[in-house]
């Protein structure tokens, strides 16, 4: 058995069951999620992967705590203390707590291929080697349950256009948590000044889509004439929008593993995509290794 430990916003949440299924199919072994991190006081996200077609279960406290150990399903500063600790320890740290693993660092870790047995894995594992091996189940796996007719409008004109460009702004608590000192940042306008110039010398006369977290801000800041606002509402909107990137053709990201997954999973396989070489803040974007961060097709400005 398999079981990922799942956490954060939408994107996260898909890299993390992406990691878990490549893992459990490789062992030929069930997968399961434990969702306790979005239990009440831990977090203001909400779990967001069963609008999806996903293949695994919710794994019971039962489950979680005979791979964990000592962790059981705590969550919070005693049990991220723990989990520090494990990963300084390395093996030893698993072999106290059982099948419990912790990602090591952000950038790929080649050793997380030769898994084996029972595992929890707990980590964002943000980076595509871990899991490009079954990139069809997983498009398989990220389809909508179900299609609203504002989708389905919103797809045929993305689909029939050849020169079609998904553009994400990330804006929301980045903008607040920058001013803080936060590890991820706005993007400046500049980048989108320059993944757009570089759009339209490719493709001619690109459209624009424009997908935020703050359409009005965008309204303000963005004068395309070539350009559409996507903005839906209700609880499931998130999985929506994302599929409704995939869309498109061509794709110009934010630094968020939302639009990250929004031109992934995108079938058109011969698409343009624009990506940020700075992801974080200055201090953290030097800390980091980011080689694994972007596939090595897409464009970095």
């Amino acid at each position: 058995m398999v079981i990922t430990h799942t956490m954060c916003g939408l994107g996260n949440q898909m890299f993390q069951y992406a990691m878990g299924r490549a893992v459990a199919h490789r062992l030929g072994t069930p997968l399961k999620l434990d969702i306790s991190s979005f239990g009440p006081g831990y977090t203001k996200r909400r779990f967001e992967l069963d609008r999806f077609q996903i293949k695994a279960e919710l794994a019971s406290p039962e489950e979680i705590r005979a791979l964990t150990g000592l962790l059981g399903t705590r969550s919070g500063p005693k049990a991220e203390s723990i989990r520090g600790i494990c990963r300084r320890l390395g093996a030893l740290g698993r072999f106290i707590i059982g099948a419990y693993v912790q990602e090591k660092h952000f950038h790929f870790d080649p050793t997380m291929l030769s898994v084996r047995g029972d595992v929890y894995l707990h980590g964002r594992w943000q980076s595509e080697r871990y899991f490009s091996d079954i990139a069809a189940m997983l498009r398989d796996d990220f389809q909508m349950q179900r299609t609203e007719n504002e989708d389905q409008e919103f797809t045929k004109r993305m689909t029939e256009n050849e020169l079609s460009v998904s553009l994400h702004v990330r804006r929301g608590d980045y903008v607040t948590l920058s001013q803080q000192g936060h590890v991820y940042t706005t993007l400046p306008m500049e980048y989108y000044d320059e993944a757009v110039a570089y759009m339209r010398r490719e493709l001619g006369r690109p459209r624009f889509f424009i997908f935020s977290d703050e359409p009005l801000w965008v309204q303000d800041s963005f004068h395309m004439e070539d350009a559409t606002g996507v903005s839906l509402s209700g609880s499931d909107k998130g999985p929506r929008e994302l599929t409704l990137m995939t869309k498109c053709r061509h794709h110009i990201i934010a630094n968020s593993t939302f639009s990250w997954w929004g031109a992934w999973l995108s079938s058109q396989k011969d698409g343009i995509v624009c990506a940020p070489q700075r992801w974080f803040a200055p201090e953290e974007q030097r800390r980091r290794c980011m080689d694994d961060l972007l596939p090595a097709t897409w464009i970095r400005l």
